[in-house]
């Protein structure tokens, strides 16, 4: 079993030799219409770093391939490496764990053709094409080359010599993942499936100067509802045809907005029921969290909403927007939790409730050695992100009688399969909570299994609104009395209990 590790470099080389400037592929932020985390490997690089490894076991060059991209690869981790080889053909696996990530289906045979390519004008910045502006037949067209010097540094650094991979497939995959990233659907698209292949039974193309290469790739089906789009391509040469091409991508739905109108239904309009009081929402950026801090401000209470990002958008109404304060921080850090929880103190003289709904980028990872440091990194960082606002504001909010709302999830009943590490790091974070209730015996806490959520990570369009959700843990939050641990289930549950 041979291990893949895409680092830094090697994204900044694959980005310059095949001009795929998607966003998910790049550090810093990401389209606001994308719910992923930058930065995301590049199938075609992750695939290429695959096939080096494979093609070391061949003394024929590579034909055509394969490619099915069953979840992102991250960027510095790494991943286990399996083939098996049935020449002239070779299948692999790239794992996360015990959970499949990328899965190849090679074919070795003569090697590839050699070309001299000129360099041409490719875009600076992807297109943005939303799925319900793509339509089957749309077109593209125009010239295209790899930058040869990132070229050269990819063939080293991944063993892909041309006798292994020849200058023209090397090419034509390189233009798939332009293709994808950049023209159709473009920003914030993942590839999902990809077949290259040299024309069968034409001989290699060879050329004495350099040349431009020509392409034409159109819609051939469209998804909308899977939101995937299927682009079928030719990359040519003068000298000939150089590959044909098929990309599958998919194109991540943009994060639903706030529906301010539901979760003022939710909570059975504006009041002032929580006038004068105050509270800290962590994780207020975006979905529940964002819920949250929109639903207490709703009700009449100051609202310090918390996120590493800030605000996706502000759609708090006018009559309220006084009511609601955005400090963007980390709140794992212990100074940024000390300075917020002062200056909410001199602000409204106390601290009322504590709403931790924060959680690192949430994604599936497997278990295994090579992926058991992101597994317990997410469980540590999950932990961080409920121990440090507690640590720091437990006494504010016990001098006013307050409570804290922990959000944890159905999930650690469900315990989904492919989840190990959210459901290791929910249940962390209530025994964490219960344990800080017997410790801090003035303060309420509540500990709440959420539903799965529409359009969360574990579930689709059968999940629970957020707005639904965010009414139900407020109204769960301003009534009730005295101290200890208390456990919030879904109304469809058994009613509330204590630990």
């Amino acid at each position: 079993m041979a291990a893949i590790r895409i680092g830094r470099e090697e994204m900044g080389a694959f980005a310059r030799a095949s001009g795929d400037y998607n966003p998910v592929h790049l550090p810093g932020p990401i389209p606001s219409e994308s719910p992923l985390e930058a930065p995301v490997v590049y199938g075609v690089l992750a695939s290429l770093a695959a096939v080096g490894k494979m093609a070391a076991n061949s003394d024929r060059g590579l034909r055509a391939l394969e490619a099915t991209f069953v979840r992102p690869l991250r960027m510095g981790a790494e991943y286990d490496l399996e083939a098996r080889w049935a020449p002239p053909r070779a299948t692999a696996r790239v794992c996360d764990g015990d959970l499949p990530a990328l899965l190849l289906d090679a074919r070795f045979s003569a090697g590839g053709g050699r070309l001299a390519v000129v360099a041409t004008d490719r875009l600076e910045a992807p297109r943005l094409c939303r799925i319900e502006e793509l339509a089957p037949g749309a077109s593209v067209g125009g010239s295209y080359a790899g930058d040869e010097a990132s070229l050269a540094w990819l063939r080293e650094r991944f063993a892909l010599p041309p006798s292994a991979v020849g200058d023209d497939l090397f090419h034509a995959l390189l233009f798939a993942s332009y293709l994808v990233g950049m023209l159709i659907p473009g920003s914030g698209s993942l590839l999902a499936r990809l077949r290259v292949g040299l024309d069968e039974g034409a001989p290699p193309v060879r050329a004495s100067g350099a040349e431009p290469l020509s392409y034409r790739a159109r819609v051939v089906d469209l998804q909308p509802r899977a939101r995937m789009v299927t682009v079928a391509g030719e990359l040519r040469h003068p000298g000939g045809a150089v590959a044909k091409l098929t990309c599958e991508a998919y194109l991540p739905p943009p994060p639903a907005p706030l529906d301010v109108r539901l979760l003022e239904k939710g909570l059975g309009g504006r009041s002032d029921l929580l006038a004068g009081q105050a509270a800290i929402v962590v994780g207020a950026g975006r979905g529940l969290g964002a819920a949250l801090a929109h639903g207490l401000a709703s009700q009449g209470c100051s609202v310090y909403a918390c996120s590493r990002g800030g605000p996706e958008r502000d759609s708090c109404p006018g009559r309220w927007r006084g009511a609601l304060h955005h400090a963007r921080g980390d709140a794992s850090d212990p100074d940024y939790c000390r300075h917020l929880l002062r200056e909410v103190v001199d602000r409204q003289g106390g601290l009322d409730f504590l709403l931790c709904c924060a959680a690192p980028p949430l994604e599936g990872i497997g278990f295994g050695p090579s992926s058991a440091g992101r597994f317990n990194e997410f469980v540590k960082r999950s932990v961080e992100l409920v121990s440090v606002p507690m640590a720091t504001t437990f006494d504010a909010i016990q001098a006013r009688g307050g409570a804290c709302l922990v959000v944890s999830s159905e999930a650690v009943e469900t315990t989904p399969r492919d989840w190990g590490h959210y459901v290791a790091a929910k249940g962390a974070v209530e025994a964490l909570a219960v344990w800080a209730a017997k410790r801090s015996p003035r303060a309420r806490v509540l500990v709440a299994r959420v539903p799965r959520l529409m359009g969360g990570p574990l579930a689709g369009e059968d999940g629970v609104a957020g707005e639904a959700a965010a009414a139900w843990l407020i109204r769960g939050l301003s009534t009730g009395s005295g101290g200890g641990a208390r456990l919030l289930r879904w109304p469809d549950h058994p009613p509330p209990g204590a630990f």
